[in-house]
């Protein structure tokens, strides 16, 4: 996969993430190159009964696009989020939030990709899930690698996949974990 393909990849699920919550405030890498964006409202879910504030304005947000299963040749298995090291150092010191946009399809038509599951989890419950650091060969960056289903259920993430009914910028299958 090349950087242009991954940079492309990235930015769909960028985009998908921002027209889900759209309180995220997409920022430019130049401007900011350790968060992808902020919430600029606080974040509300309902836990038991009660709307609870689980981010609030200003906090930092990661977004990694990864896929429900990467292909190698005949060989497949479930999707990974590359984590660098300094992107997550920023989102630990300010609480930040990670929104992990799952997708089925062809990497090199990222306009063509059917959009999973999106869930946005905190940083601090992403980190407890990272076994090791290392060096990334392609960008030469320290990096954790974090298979999705470290973070979510597997069976059903991918029975999401198998709803043909997938569509448009917010649907049951995107949630927040508090």
């Amino acid at each position: 996969m090349s950087r242009a393909q991954n940079a492309d990849v990235g930015a769909a699920g960028e985009q998908r993430a921002s027209e889900w919550r759209p309180e995220l405030a997409l920022v430019d890498d130049a401007a900011d190159h350790r968060v992808d964006g902020h919430l600029t409202e606080d974040v509300v879910a309902e836990i038991g009964a009660v709307e609870t504030v689980v981010a609030p304005a200003r906090t930092p947000v990661e977004v990694k696009t990864v896929a429900l299963r990467k292909r190698d040749g005949s060989y497949s298995r479930r999707g990974e989020l590359h984590i660098r090291a300094a992107n997550h150092a920023a989102l630990l010191d300010g609480n930040g939030e990670y929104i992990v946009v799952i997708y089925e399809g062809d990497r090199a038509d990222p306009d063509a990709l059917d959009w999973v599951r999106t869930v946005m989890i905190p940083a601090r419950t992403v980190d407890a899930h990272i076994t090791a650091w290392c060096e990334d060969r392609q960008y030469g960056l320290e990096i954790a690698r974090v298979p999705w289903p470290r973070l979510l259920d597997i069976e059903q993430t991918e029975a999401l996949a198998d709803d043909d009914e997938l569509v448009g910028p917010a649907t049951e299958t995107d949630e927040v974990v508090a």
